[in-house]
């Protein structure tokens, strides 16, 4: 990220020295994420994903990944990093009294190029 700030200092990144430039705020009240794969996202660099809200983790919220046929208990405060372009992924919704935001960071594949 660094030579690419060299290179062009003009552009603003959401936090100063992170190694992932792009990020994405899921405000809710109840994000959820249906199945996927950030297709734009640049795969060997993992991003993260960082749940928030307050929810029962045992009744959803879950990370799901599709291709591998599991799921983990993603309770708030949660941080997950995995490869968002090379992995089908989701989550599980939550009650109707709770809330989930999730907060992500990653790299776009059009920065390496």
């Amino acid at each position: 990220m660094r030579e690419l700030h060299v290179r062009h200092p003009h552009l603003c990144f959401a936090f100063k020295d992170s190694v992932l430039p792009a990020c994405t705020m899921n405000l809710g009240p109840q994000s959820v994420s249906f199945v996927h794969a950030d297709g734009g996202d640049y795969p060997w660099i993992p991003g993260s994903i960082h749940a928030f809200g307050s929810y029962n983790p045992q009744l959803g919220g879950h990370l799901i990944a599709f291709d591998y046929g599991f799921f983990i208990l993603f309770s708030a405060g949660t941080l997950s990093l995995l490869s968002s372009s090379g992995l089908r992924h989701g989550n599980t919704a939550i009650q109707k009294s709770e809330t989930r935001y999730s907060f992500t960071q990653y790299v776009s594949g059009h920065l390496i190029k």
